[in-house]
């Protein structure tokens, strides 16, 4: 099993206020109790009729705001129970659904058919730890040991960032975020942040190092995130 950082219970907030000045809040958990199949929750995403899609190590969940639907390997297509990621595509009405050893499965949410990706060959590792949308419209998928994919899913094609294609890009990896402007920001399991410039296929590597105090803090860097607003990039990181 890939080792994962994100430990997080599931958790509604019902805000309902009581007067004009005060505002209560109430905290409505999901669990086991309810038909959660396991407590511990990897990733969540909400589809376009706003249901929120729940992965665990046990299974799939769709919350309508009342009930859990699940889906298994007992009741479904899907490859495995062991969800690591989850990215809704609304121009398809699928949901991409990465797993800790058996690749990507793709949901139809129309018909709720499953396809997966097992027994293809032009996925670089069957274990997936992060999946995000591309700024020209395309999946990033992120693979625990081999590196970064860009998928073409109109066109079904796969273009490959990994240390075999690039001098000077580290594996493995937890994340990677794209800026819309032709970088490619990648979070290492141990080696820091690096940076791909999509248009020259180079690398930049940033590590902590003891005797600089305004590097990197942590070389394990498991998130990232872009505020456009004031030009700005924050990025997760275990000591």
């Amino acid at each position: 099993m890939i080792p994962c950082l994100r430990r997080i219970t599931v958790c509604l907030l019902l805000m309902l206020p009581l007067c004009v000045a005060a505002e209560h809040y109430i905290w409505k958990h999901l669990d086991t109790r309810v038909g959660l199949a396991s407590s511990y929750v990897k990733t969540m995403a909400e589809d376009g009729q706003g249901f929120v899609w729940i992965g665990t190590e046990e299974g799939l969940h769709r919350w309508d705001g009342y009930s859990l639907l699940t889906f298994n390997t007992q009741n479904s297509d899907i490859s495995s129970n062991e969800i690591n990621t989850l990215l809704y595509i609304p121009e398809t009405d699928q949901m991409y659904i990465g797993t800790a050893q058996d690749n990507i499965n793709v949901l139809d949410l129309r018909t709720r058919q499953f396809h997966n990706f097992q027994g293809d060959d032009r996925i670089l590792s069957p274990g997936i730890v992060h999946l995000s949308r591309a700024a020209d419209g395309g999946i990033w998928i992120t693979a625990y040991s081999y590196g970064v994919q860009h998928y073409d899913f109109v066109n079904d094609e796969f273009k490959n960032y990994d240390s075999r294609e690039l001098e000077g890009l580290y594996e493995p990896n937890w994340v990677v975020a794209d800026d819309g402007n032709g970088s490619l920001y990648v979070g290492h399991v141990k080696d820091g942040m690096s940076i791909i410039n999509l248009r020259t296929n180079t690398v930049r590597n940033f590590k902590h190092s003891d005797a600089d105090p305004t590097s990197i803090p942590s070389n394990s860097v498991n998130d990232i995130c872009f505020i456009v607003v004031n030009l700005r990039l924050y990025i997760s990181q275990a000591e």
